[in-house]
């Protein structure tokens, strides 16, 4: 379900995703996976972000997945997590780049990340590789 601001809600967690392809010095490149995935996370010069194309699907797997593992009460928690996506929209790798405070919501947030698909990233007209900064932002209600 998205709400009026655009934001994903679950029944038991609302996820938030803001990606965080940070502009940089373009060296007109189309890149490859491999080469981004040995050189490791950093934020990839592109000309358009990829984009998320199965946020809602991936909510509903969790949900389905994690709802009894996130306990009662409320909160909000949010990782930030690396993530590799080759020129096709896959994901390809991902890591952890900031805890949440809760080792459970961070194993959540990048087995969320896991199952993303995009729009790939384009460098000259071309889909490239990137790897992006994904803030991911559990509520339990």
């Amino acid at each position: 379900m998205v709400d009026a601001g655009g934001a994903l809600n679950a029944r038991v967690v609302g996820l938030v995703l803001a990606l965080g392809v940070l502009p940089q010095s373009a060296s007109g490149q189309v890149l490859d996976w491999a080469t981004l995935l040995e050189a490791g996370p950093s934020v990839t010069a592109v000309d358009s972000e990829p984009t998320p194309t199965n946020r809602g699907e991936v909510v509903r797997a969790m949900t389905e997945r994690f709802a009894d593992q996130l306990g009662t009460g409320s909160g909000e928690f949010e990782s930030t997590v690396w993530i590799l996506i080759e020129g096709d929209g896959v994901v390809r790798d991902t890591r952890l780049a900031a805890e949440s405070g809760s080792e459970r919501w961070d194993r959540i947030a990048q087995w969320m990340a896991q199952r993303l698909t995009f729009e790939p990233a384009e460098q000259n007209g071309l889909a490239t590789a990137a790897w992006i900064r994904l803030p991911i932002t559990g509520r339990v209600r």
